[in-house]
């Protein structure tokens, strides 16, 4: 019984190790969902510049405004108050795509 008691503690200790790598593979894949998620943001148009082709996004959960380019055709369907959805290039803020978003059922809906 001693010897099957030794045996099953060593047994606990030896799996310790491959339990906590599996967790640190977790955080890694949650860290890299992040970082991808982070191209996207919500928020009201401001202002809009057609001259520039820019558009003043104020973000809806932290109130921070952020200046984005769009194309052409992108700012015709725009107006301001609009709330939107826009996927966007870090390092040159250039949207690659604007949606806007309605509030219809109780949710708001990308289109």
């Amino acid at each position: 019984m001693k010897t099957f008691v030794i045996i099953l503690v060593a047994a606990l200790f030896a799996s310790v190790p491959l339990a906590s790598g599996f967790a640190q593979d977790e955080t890694t894949n949650t860290e890299t969902q992040l970082v991808n998620n982070e191209d996207v943001l919500r928020g009201r148009i401001e202002s809009i510049d057609p001259v520039k082709n820019e558009i003043v996004i104020r973000q809806l959960s932290t109130g921070e405004e952020r200046t984005f380019k769009v194309t052409p055709e992108e700012l015709a369907d725009l107006t301001v108050g609009k709330r939107v959805r826009i996927q966007f290039d870090p390092e040159t803020n250039t949207a690659e795509s604007v949606k806007s978003t309605v509030f219809k059922n109780g949710r708001w809906w990308n289109y």
